[in-house]
């Protein structure tokens, strides 16, 4: 019912910085309003889950001539509302996750080994929230992972 009018600004970049280190990143800043929603205790209110900050940044460090790759994740969102009144919020949040990987050919079939932690801290925080619900964002995640591609 109503309308969300959403007014901000993002920016992304990437590249590489050198030759072995490459960088992903971006921040949004975001100001989301109800509007017209028949409900006075909505109108005017920020949205549900919708964050007015929100940044990541994603750092790789590759060996020259290895195959090994090293990498390091932040991700952060300001604290934001649960529920649409405004009345509960949740408060922000700051994860980070580091990983390696290991490319190398076998048999002339190209392999990547990987092996990441994610949530490094094991951070308890709400990743969603909203229409009657809290979604906690995962614990401390070890991911192991072998990928090959056939030609």
């Amino acid at each position: 019912n109503g309308r969300q009018v959403h007014t901000g600004i993002e920016f992304n970049a990437s590249g590489r910085v050198t030759p072995e280190l490459t960088v992903f990143g971006g921040v949004t800043l975001l100001d989301s309003e109800q509007q017209a929603t028949g409900d006075p205790a909505r109108d005017g209110r920020q949205k549900a889950n919708v964050a007015k900050r929100r940044a990541s940044v994603f750092v790789e460090y590759a060996l020259t001539g290895t195959g090994l790759a090293f990498n390091g994740r932040w991700q952060y969102a300001a604290s934001r509302p649960a529920t649409d009144d405004n009345a509960v919020w949740v408060d922000g949040y700051h994860v980070f996750g580091l990983g390696a990987r290991y490319s190398m050919a076998y048999a002339g079939t190209p392999l990547v080994f990987g092996l990441s932690v994610d949530n490094v801290l094991d951070k308890n925080y709400w990743k969603d929230v909203g229409g009657g619900y809290l979604h906690l964002g995962a614990p401390r995640t070890w991911t192991a992972s072998l990928q090959a591609s056939w030609r």
